[in-house]
């Protein structure tokens, strides 16, 4: 089968390109690629086009590993943030940018777009963290209004059990005529709330002196 002439890398097969490919990762010389193109493939390439191609696949190349680079951090950045990032999606991200323009411009808008997804998907949540800890600390506002309202309820109960009982006293006291103590008036302060903090002179307090003042 006659070898078929090609004049340019790009008009290779698949497979014609691949084993180029391969072959330049490995620092093989352009005169030795088209000999092993020819032998493999039955393609013909020449060294001149191959030495002008592989200036421009290792500036690809480099590109390409500058961004994979920079995907690897990505990626690390956001597993760090706890979310997982399966072994397809790395694949689907590396497949898409082994497929960019040559000058690896479609890749890098494509990273810079998930670089930038992935700023606002921090700014969300941070934002969402920030209500959340409003919304807790509203809870623990209602709660604590909640609890000290119990607390005052049940004083409140405790107070008025207290009360009904100095009136139920009074009241057994006012039925069999006898008569009211002091300790019975402070009773009936402390219900209506009266309070005297000044002390009451007792029936047997003693006079005060004399200082040469009485008429």
């Amino acid at each position: 089968m006659p070898s078929k002439f090609q004049s340019g890398v790009r008009n290779l097969s698949e497979q014609a390109q691949a084993l180029l490919h391969r072959m330049l990762d490995q620092g093989k010389t352009p005169a030795a690629i088209a000999r092993a193109v020819r032998a493999q493939t039955k393609e013909r390439v020449s060294a001149g086009a191959i030495t002008r191609y592989a200036s421009l696949y290792h500036q690809r190349r480099q590109k390409q590993q500058q961004i994979q680079q920079r995907m690897d951090g990505f990626l690390a950045r956001v597993q760090k943030d706890g979310i997982l990032v399966s072994d397809l999606l790395r694949a689907v991200l590396i497949e898409r940018l082994s497929s960019a323009d040559e000058d690896g411009t479609a890749a890098e808008l494509d990273l810079l777009k998930l670089e930038e997804a992935e700023r606002k998907r921090g700014e969300y949540e941070l934002r969402q963290r920030q209500a959340h800890f409003s919304n807790l600390y509203r809870e623990r506002e209602l709660e604590l209004k909640e609890r000290k309202h119990t607390l005052a309820e049940k004083q409140f109960q405790l107070q008025r059990e207290k009360v009904r009982a100095n009136f139920q006293e009074l009241e057994r006291k006012a039925a069999s005529g006898q008569p009211l103590t002091k300790e019975d008036i402070r009773r009936i302060r402390e219900i209506y709330g009266l309070y005297d903090d000044a002390p009451q002179p007792t029936d047997d307090s003693e006079p005060g002196p004399n200082n040469g003042n009485d008429e």
